[in-house]
């Protein structure tokens, strides 16, 4: 069948991989802009630690302004990412449930991580309205149908759930 043992040990340990991967790997970005970023405004004020503007080694207010307020937010690419997560999580997670599990930490240190880049790190973001928002909430409802039919196909596998070994089943073999 295409969702026997054999796809579980090879494709689906692959996703899993994939999926703990993307859980790390956005973060571990956010970190090193902003050590970065850190870094640069160290070596401008001369390696002092000192945060007075007045050891800057930047001519103009805006090169000054340009380091210190860090990096535009691209909050597409955040609901990209989280929309890339659960349609993964929800195709497969009838099958491999450990996916919902890492989905939970996806979710769990994204909003740390967010939370922490969005006071640290990152500019403040331009007015916006909830368009993107509208539209990534909208995306869900196709997920669910995705997950419905890829569970019906996952467990009609009949390598996976043997009948014979459920009717035959004997309560009294186990105890003893």
């Amino acid at each position: 069948g295409d969702f026997g043992s054999d796809w579980y040990l090879g494709v689906g340990a692959a996703i899993a991989i994939t999926m703990m991967v993307n859980v790390v790997s956005p973060q571990a970005t956010k970190i090193v802009v902003l050590g970065i970023g850190k870094a640069q405004q160290f070596y401008d004020r001369g390696f002092r630690f000192s945060h007075h503007f007045s050891l800057t080694r930047k001519a103009t207010q805006h090169d000054l302004e340009e380091l210190y307020l860090g990096p535009s937010i691209e909050l597409e690419e955040l609901y990209a990412g989280f929309l890339n997560n659960f349609f993964v999580c929800m195709m497969f997670n009838s099958g491999m449930p450990l996916l919902t599990i890492i989905f939970l930490g996806y979710l769990m240190l994204s909003y740390s991580f967010d939370k922490l880049t969005f006071l640290r790190l990152y500019r403040l973001p331009p007015a916006l309205d909830a368009t993107a928002a509208i539209a990534t909430t909208n995306m869900l409802q196709y997920a669910l149908m995705v997950h419905i039919l890829l569970a019906i196909w996952m467990y009609s596998n009949p390598d996976i759930f043997e009948l014979e070994a459920f009717l035959n089943f004997d309560p009294d073999e186990t105890l003893s």
